[in-house]
């Protein structure tokens, strides 16, 4: 299947906006200085799954870098073996990388993915702090509340390394959805003339915050304080009563080392691992 290189998104935006243009692409992305990989982009009309379509580049040799971004998806991924509704107007891009990172820190990946996206489009939308966008633990990106986008990542080993790695995001742009989503062109006209004009553009913001949120867990391995630190300021739901079960509430603390959910229950924190609970939506 061969890459498009700009390829137009039927969206009730005007055209202007609706179109995807790679050379805006790259003249908008601005990546960290430290980052250990160059960035190549492919985008396609349609496909099944973006995160096994790099996963086939990946295998056949493709470098840490390279990005394959879809219009729309037949069968896109969410976690948990969830589908993905992947309509015209969304953003669904997915980064092949070889970290060779020891297995049991693989959860760095999505951790550090969720936080650099947010990061770097709550810096771009200048929302107020509490309208921000903020992260549903372990990966998902909620605006209001709401489902604004996910994180799959799927990685490969070799003995004891994570020597494959694909990070796939779903972000809901201009299509529809439903509840409990949202969309960052729902949101009011005027918190949105921060420069997110087109999909191009957004598609950048958020390839800078997987680079960003790349950068600062390679950068700490066995130490992962910073990020944890990073990732709990801006973690829905921390430090208020939580869920754990229909009979039993808790207060969430935050995340450990291993990527667990941290909750007191009375004088006993216990933890979580993602997909062991669920913590539902506003």
């Amino acid at each position: 299947m061969q890459p498009l290189e700009t390829p137009k998104v039927p969206c009730h935006l005007p055209l202007a906006l609706s179109s995807f243009d790679s050379e805006r692409f790259y003249k908008n992305l601005k990546l960290p200085e430290e980052t250990p990989f160059t960035i190549q982009l492919q985008v396609h009309e349609q496909l099944p799954s973006t995160n096994d379509y790099a996963q086939q580049l990946m295998n056949r040799g493709a470098a840490p870098g390279t990005i394959v971004l879809a219009l729309q998806q037949s069968q896109g991924k969410g976690s948990q073996g969830k589908q993905w509704r992947s309509p015209s107007g969304g953003l669904y891009l997915s980064l092949g990388l070889r970290p060779n990172l020891p297995a049991p820190e693989g959860h760095r990946l999505t951790l550090g993915s969720a936080w650099g996206i947010a990061t770097v489009l709550n810096q771009q939308l200048a929302l107020p702090s509490n309208s921000a966008i903020h992260i549903k633990w372990p990966n998902d990106l909620l605006l209001q509340g709401k489902k604004l986008g996910g994180i799959l990542t799927e990685s490969k080993l070799r003995g004891s390394l994570l020597h494959q790695a694909v990070i796939g995001i779903g972000l809901n742009w201009c299509n529809p959805v439903t509840s409990p989503g949202i969309s960052l062109h729902s949101i009011r006209s005027e918190e949105r003339n921060h420069g997110i004009e087109s999909l191009d553009a957004l598609a950048a913001l958020v390839t800078q915050g997987l680079a960003l949120g790349y950068c600062h867990w390679s950068q700490n391995i066995p130490p992962l304080p910073p990020l944890i630190e990073k990732y709990e300021s801006l973690l829905s739901g921390i430090h208020r009563p939580v869920r754990i079960s229909p009979e039993k509430m808790g207060t969430m603390e935050g995340i450990n080392s291993n990527g667990e959910l941290k909750v007191l229950v009375n004088t006993e924190t216990l933890l979580f691992s993602p997909g062991t609970i669920n913590l539902g939506y506003d």
